[in-house]
């Protein structure tokens, strides 16, 4: 029950930021401004900005995490998948800091809060996956979601 709600919930959040517009160009069209949402971004994968379009898919991370939590028992596996997840979500976050913070591929972009909080999501989604490979950690996490 505590894993199913803990996942509905990330799932909501996630699905919100992925719906919501994260940033608004001020060039002009026909006189008015316009939203560019991320699902449209996705579409574009393969033009300028790729790795930050890429990065904006680790959104879903935290929707994975307590899916990846079975049993008590933290295994040597688990732990390098784990600290590999956090390690390239913390990435994902940077590239995504940095190339929107600074402009690089795009030009007249103002960008929304919903960015800010999908910045957050996935630092905290790549800060509780290196935790997870604590084993102290694990099995809190794990005897919390199986009771």
């Amino acid at each position: 029950m505590k894993r199913t709600a803990l996942i509905f919930l990330s799932l909501v959040i996630s699905a919100l930021i992925i719906a919501l517009p994260y940033k608004k160009s001020t060039a002009l069209l026909f006189g008015a401004t316009y939203h560019v949402a991320i699902y449209a971004q996705i579409a574009a994968l393969v033009k300028l900005g790729l790795w930050t379009r890429v990065a904006f898919l680790f959104v879903l991370l935290p929707i994975f995490l307590p899916i990846q939590i079975r049993q008590p028992t933290l295994r040597v596996y688990k732990k390098v998948l784990f600290i590999a997840e956090g390690i390239t979500a913390l990435l994902a976050a940077l590239v995504m800091y940095v190339s929107m913070s600074f402009n690089l591929f795009e030009q007249d972009i103002i960008l929304t809060p919903i960015f800010y909080l999908a910045l957050s999501w996935v630092i905290l989604g790549g800060l509780t996956a290196i935790l997870l490979a604590k084993k102290k950690v694990y099995e809190k996490a794990a005897n919390f979601l199986n009771s």
